[in-house]
């Protein structure tokens, strides 16, 4: 069967007016109970189950709790499998199912009674925030970043309330950033539990700081965002983690139109470098702190090489590749 070519207008919407996501997710992942933890045998997992197909807004996603590149709908899903884009994802689909997308015709492969779905609700939580003390500021300080830096995405908590329930820090050092309607909250120390979030992987911050840019760039956390604004170029936004869903396709658009080089700064470990590799295939260029830094104190993304180095040295390392 010939695939659709690039500038195709099916959508997705005309996939799933054939076949049901259930279906894409079955076929792909295999059989599954919705919200049940599996196995992600996609990435060979064999230790601990991580990968669940939940339930969101009567509909099914993914994510993968051990590998945040595991992450979105069954179009994404497709997506990281092959590692392509989205309309390679949606060729794939309609190959495989022998769909017809321009008749009525019934796919010629077997499809699945979709189950019941049980709405699994989001995370509800709730902040109300206080001055930051001398430790917290401390903890800042050590990226060389002050008040005025922080102010606008990271916030002290007086009080946290999960799903209405107050919840306790402990006494822990514990931030909340605010992205919209949405929290995540951080506990750098706390390994076992250091993120809480009902945050969509899509939502991306500082979208607005891209405005007929020269050089931009996008990286992954607060902490990197806020120190790559600064020493690196204004023109900076963040995003959720290093999957390849976590860029939207309308964010890419939005970026490489204000942006005449786009850059992607990700760790430097095998994740995120292939998360970079990932993004210039869509038409960004990309930088991670060299090598020789995580061979010395496992320095692997900018707000580290700040912490060990200063800022002096990231500027100075960054020049070498990137022109701002």
């Amino acid at each position: 069967m010939k695939l659709i070519k690039k500038q195709s207008v099916f959508t997705a919407d005309d996939v799933l007016s054939k076949i049901s996501s259930y279906d894409i997710y079955r076929y792909y992942f295999g059989d599954f109970i919705p919200n049940r933890k599996y196995l992600n045998h996609l990435r060979g997992d064999k230790k601990q189950p991580s990968f669940t197909i939940l339930t969101k807004f009567n509909d099914l996603c993914h994510v993968d709790f051990g590998n945040d590149y595991w992450r979105g709908n069954c179009f994404n899903l497709v997506q990281q499998i092959y590692r392509c884009d989205y309309i390679t994802a949606l060729e794939i689909i309609i190959k495989d199912f022998n769909l017809s997308i321009t008749n009525v015709e019934k796919p010629s492969i077997i499809t699945w009674e979709k189950p019941e779905l049980v709405e699994k609700k989001r995370t509800v939580i709730q902040v109300i925030t206080r001055k930051f003390t001398k430790d917290e500021l401390g903890y800042w300080a050590d990226y060389e970043l002050g008040l005025d830096d922080i102010k606008d995405n990271v916030f002290a908590i007086h009080q946290l309330y999960i799903n209405r329930e107050r919840s306790y820090t402990k006494n822990e050092l514990t931030f909340a950033y605010r992205f919209g309607d949405y929290w995540k909250i951080y506990r750098p120390f706390n390994k076992e539990f250091k993120w809480l979030t009902n945050c969509p992987i899509d939502v991306m911050y500082g979208l607005e700081n891209i405005t007929n840019c020269v050089t931009s760039v996008i990286t992954k956390s607060v902490k990197d965002y806020l120190v790559c604004k600064k020493f690196i170029t204004p023109c900076t936004a963040g995003v959720q983690n290093e999957s390849s869903v976590a860029i939207s396709d309308d964010n890419i658009k939005f970026i490489k139109e204000n942006s005449s080089n786009p850059y992607v700064i990700f760790d430097n470990d095998a994740k995120g470098v292939e998360s970079c590799t990932f993004y210039n295939r869509m038409g960004f260029q990309y930088w991670n702190v060299p090598k020789k830094y995580n061979q010395r104190r496992n320095i692997t993304d900018p707000s580290d090489l700040v912490y060990w180095y200063g800022s002096k040295r990231l500027i100075e390392e960054v020049k070498k590749k990137i022109k701002c």
